[in-house]
């Protein structure tokens, strides 16, 4: 199937080209408003960051939401299920660690019977099945972040996926950005040119390019067509 951009992607594309185009407005600014063109260029830094937050965030609860409607619960991917229960099954075990109470885990994890069915691929999916759960603490773009969160999907190996979709380090893509950004937000931020933003934003395009194609095939595996959120 030919793949096709989601509606998140290019939503994300869309808000680069506005930011692009106000950092090129203030480029041309004389050498007094210095100062203000910088803080546009570091802007456009921090917008960046937070659409690339977005993205994952909906491109996962779009996925999710669409198995739920559907009721698809035979499409849910294996490790997905699996985390659904230990999220359940979490906070008894994390008592019996701090307390070491073996009789509390034991009745801790018979009361949650109801939740054993979501390990069993004929069973509908709990009410608590959300993108939410999957995607929570997990959409600020690290690395780290990135493959638990699409780990949590079921799609392993994700860095290896976009290294070879991008033909580059993955990890040196995203901390070069990263690092940029954790920079400008000290009191004391580098200097920033145009050419640094248009070099980082074009990463950040890249990137969620090489998601999207990967999380695409993934969909189409556990959900099929009507699960990938797409614009006509």
């Amino acid at each position: 199937m030919v793949y096709r951009r989601s509606s998140h992607r290019l939503d994300f594309e869309e808000r680069a080209i506005l930011v692009l185009a106000n950092c090129q407005k203030v480029k041309q600014l004389g050498t007094e408003y210095r100062e203000v063109r910088d803080m546009v260029y570091q802007c456009a830094i921090f917008q960046t960051c937070a659409a690339l937050e977005t993205y994952l965030k909906l491109l996962i609860e779009s996925w999710a939401q669409e198995i739920r409607t559907q009721a698809l619960h035979a499409h849910l991917p294996e490790n997905t299920r699996g985390y659904l229960a230990a999220k359940k099954f979490e906070r008894h075990f994390n008592k019996y660690y701090n307390g070491g109470e073996e009789r509390a885990l034991s009745t801790g994890i018979a009361s949650e019977y109801k939740n054993w069915p979501v390990l069993d691929s004929s069973s509908t999916l709990p009410h608590y099945f959300n993108g939410e759960l999957l995607y929570k603490e997990t959409t600020y773009p690290t690395l780290k972040n990135i493959k638990r969160l699409f780990g949590r999907a079921g799609l392993d190996g994700i860095e290896d996926k976009l290294c070879r979709l991008l033909r580059r380090d993955v990890d040196a893509m995203i901390e070069g950005f990263q690092s940029f950004r954790t920079a400008l937000a000290h009191s004391a931020p580098p200097d920033i040119t145009m050419k640094d933003v248009r070099r980082l934003l074009s990463d950040m395009g890249k990137l969620t390019g090489a998601i999207d194609r990967a999380f695409y095939s993934h969909v189409i595996r556990h959900g099929g067509a009507t699960c990938w959120n797409s614009r006509p």
